[in-house]
């Protein structure tokens, strides 16, 4: 949605962010795969598999505050969301890689928390004008 108004460092540093999230579960379906692949297409950057990163959360995080604007942080934390929720499950590994990047990027819980109402709304209403495209 937002993503391809961030920066050439914010894509990279998103990207990589996401791939830690979609490994996080042990589960990588095609809806979270196919999330990324669009993403990637927003981004206008390479989608490289999922065993192409292999990074560490921290130092990802450390790099997005050191380098990234308030508004950019807020990009990488709701589209983060959705690719957790694109799923149609929340997984508590999923839940806890969210919590840990809402301490890290310093966002408060009750901000953090209107995100994932929103996100989770989007995806409803993206899910339901999907399946009236497919009728």
């Amino acid at each position: 949605m937002f993503l391809a108004t961030m920066s050439d460092e914010g894509k990279r540093l998103f990207y990589s962010l996401e791939m830690v999230l979609a490994k996080s579960d042990e589960s990588f379906d095609s809806t979270e795969e196919a999330l990324i692949k669009t993403h990637c297409v927003e981004m206008g950057i390479e989608y490289k598999g999922i065993n192409d990163i292999n990074v560490e959360l921290r130092e990802l995080v450390d790099n997005i505050n050191s380098s990234l604007t308030k508004r950019e942080k807020k990009i990488i934390f709701i589209e983060l969301i959705a690719v957790a929720l694109v799923d149609g499950e929340y997984h508590e590994n999923e839940k806890k890689v969210i919590e840990e990047m809402r301490k890290l990027l310093n966002i408060p819980a009750e901000i953090a928390e209107d995100a994932v109402e929103l996100v989770n709304k989007l995806m409803t209403v993206t899910h339901s004008l999907q399946n009236f495209v497919e009728w």
